[in-house]
């Protein structure tokens, strides 16, 4: 089936640049697969925020305010991005987007692991599988994805970052069997908070769904709105009294 491009909307780019006009809208693309015999160049989760990073520095980000919007994985990379970024010298590209970043939105992303990563295992599903790194770094068991955990969670809360973690409502058809399906949950709610800021879940959808609100009334998109006002709201104050304490 071929689909109207033209018709295509990209509520990021469509709908958000019209809402909040001073909005600027970047996209960052990343490789994940299940398999490392998939076409994906099965990068470490290190060499993804890097690549990221440097994306976001070529793009001369780093003078205004940054938030990051994401989803499932997505997540993962920003959060090592930001911890990335904060290693560089203050002065640096880098270290400018670092000091930048005021908040991250994450829908459905698997802070402490997903549980489906114990079905992908060799040993479950044959030993000719071989995960991919993204697969091995999302296992609950992962001691560097707790890591991440507990150092993201102690810098959001030092650095006062604006927090929203979004969960799944309702499980994710994963399998049909014999016209049966099966479903689970891709990322639990225990997974799905940050451990820090605003914890939602929303009933009324499961993990693909999470990012694909329909319309600009949907819950999944007045969130994103309400957010992003308020981050807008607290650095006018900040300039605000940065300004009288310069008088």
């Amino acid at each position: 089936m071929k689909i109207d491009s033209t018709n295509l909307v990209i509520w990021p780019r469509d709908w958000l640049q019209e809402d909040i006009p001073r909005l600027q809208v970047f996209s960052i693309g990343y490789d994940v697969s299940l398999s490392q015999w998939l076409p994906a160049r099965n990068l470490s989760l290190d060499e993804q925020a890097a690549e990221c990073l440097d994306g976001l520095a070529a793009a001369g980000l780093g003078d205004r305010p940054i938030c990051f919007i994401t989803h499932s994985f997505g997540g993962i990379i920003a959060k090592r991005l930001l911890l990335q970024a904060l290693d560089c010298d203050a002065d640096s590209p880098e270290g400018r987007i670092g000091n930048a970043i005021r908040g991250f939105v994450f829908y459905g992303t698997p802070h402490r692991g997903s549980p489906i990563t114990r079905a992908l295992r060799p040993t479950v599903i044959g030993s000719a599988f071989r995960p991919s790194s993204a697969v091995a770094q999302l296992d609950p068991r992962n001691e560097a994805l707790r890591g991440l955990d507990r150092d993201f969670q102690a810098v959001a809360a030092h650095r006062e970052i604006d927090v929203v973690s979004v969960a799944e409502g309702k499980k994710t058809a994963i399998a049909s069997v014999s016209g049966r399906a099966f479903q689970a949950w891709l990322v639990p709610d225990g997974s799905a908070d940050a451990g820090v800021g605003r914890f939602v879940t929303l009933e009324c959808s499961n993990h693909p769904e999470l990012c694909k609100p329909p319309d600009r009334k949907d819950s999944r998109y007045t969130l994103i709105l309400e957010f992003l006002n308020r981050i807008i709201s607290a650095q006018s104050k900040s300039q605000t009294l940065r300004s009288e304490a310069g008088h």
